[in-house]
């Protein structure tokens, strides 16, 4: 299959290599992919037609929808189809090598597993994965040690995150269910409607507030605001560096009463306002 690649933007830090990556697919694509280290890549164009993909190393897996972001395990052959066009994309290959960091060695063999890999939806990872493509594709004051932070706290989510992947299908310890824990995490990272209160998620899976945040906590070892949170700034950052929404419009989107009570949470968040974030 022939594709045309640009490297828009390249860093190392001692947990992973970083590439800002632009490529042209012909029209439809049908390719084989096997990466030598555990990879993350997060799309950065707008959808155009559907992806499919499955780990064909693995007998009758089906092919299933590739969302925004996926992971690739290393030596695992990932075959993917699609419709072609230019796509922009940030590309993320850990280093396995290094012994202090998690491990992000996992088997794809359960389909759940395979689902939940091709359409990686953690709001914590979506934050990082973001903060990442903006700070690679525009550099400011101490960059390289930024970008150490966030991948390694990127790894560290991610790792948690898989490691959450074989148990979520029992209640363990006051937690949540698996089929739960998939829709709540589902609805808070929904980019579409406004950021979800604690009491509609508790119907969503049919417990009681008060049960739901401490079966999150036991489940996650965070809070659900703190997640609902995460995920909202995620958005936040997105729109403000989209740049064809204006403050009112992303502060209503965004459940806020008004642009300054958004801009106040912000600036509490990231230490700049808005329009400073937009201006970096």
């Amino acid at each position: 299959m022939d594709a045309d690649w640009t490297i828009a933007a390249h860093a190392d830090t001692p947990s992973a290599a970083i590439d800002l990556c632009r490529i042209h697919w012909p029209t439809p694509f049908e390719l084989t992919l096997a990466e030598e280290r555990p990879t993350l890549s997060l799309n950065l164009s707008p959808p155009h037609g559907r992806k499919e993909g499955r780990y064909s190393d693995i007998g009758r897996a089906e092919f299933l929808p590739l969302g925004d972001i996926l992971f690739h395990p290393a030596e695992t052959r990932l075959q993917t189809r699609g419709l072609g066009g230019d796509q922009t994309f940030l590309r993320i290959a850990f280093q396995p090598e290094n012994e202090e960091a998690p491990d992000l060695a996992i088997d794809p063999g359960d389909p759940r597993v395979q689902r939940a890999l091709l359409d990686v939806r953690q709001p914590e990872v979506v934050g990082s994965l973001r903060r990442i493509a903006h700070e690679i594709a525009q550099p400011g004051m101490a960059t390289a040690f930024l970008l150490d932070g966030l991948t390694t706290l990127l790894a560290v989510d991610l790792a948690r995150g898989i490691g959450r992947l074989a148990a979520e299908d029992e209640i363990a310890k006051g937690g949540l269910a698996g089929w739960q824990l998939n829709r709540l995490r589902e609805r808070i990272a929904e980019a579409d409607t406004a950021p979800p209160s604690v009491s509609e998620l508790a119907t969503l899976v049919r417990l009681s507030p008060r049960h739901l945040s401490r079966a999150w906590r036991a489940s996650t070892g965070t809070t659900l605001s703190e997640a609902v949170e995460d995920a909202r700034q995620a958005r936040a950052e997105a729109m403000i560096l989209a740049g064809d929404r204006q403050l009112k419009e992303i502060a209503y989107l965004l459940g806020f009463s008004s642009p300054s009570s958004f801009s106040t949470a912000f600036r509490r968040r990231t230490g700049m306002s808005p329009q400073e974030f937009a201006r970096r």
